[in-house]
């Protein structure tokens, strides 16, 4: 049975490289914490606070793929064409 559940993300302004991909992390380990099987990323401070899009896609490809997990499927959703091409 298919159960949605949707992990926040603290608001707080993203302006390092590892805060960037802390925030990734987090969210991760919370869609693990409920046995999630597949995940969906918006593009993390990329749009309000401006972080470049095209480094925050490869911070969170980096992030997310060092990760231990039981997720079998993620969806990263890119905000602009910089983010679309990585």
């Amino acid at each position: 049975m298919f159960t949605p559940a949707v992990a926040r993300c603290p608001r707080e302004r993203v302006n390092s490289t590892e805060l960037l991909k802390s925030a990734y992390r987090s969210a991760f380990a919370c869609a693990g914490e409920v046995e999630a099987k597949s995940v969906a990323f918006p593009s993390i401070s990329t749009f309000v606070d401006g972080y470049p899009g095209g480094l925050a896609a490869i911070l969170a490809i980096e992030a997310l793929s060092s990760a231990e997990t039981a997720v079998e499927t993620i969806l990263l959703v890119a905000d602009s064409d910089d983010m679309a091409q990585m």
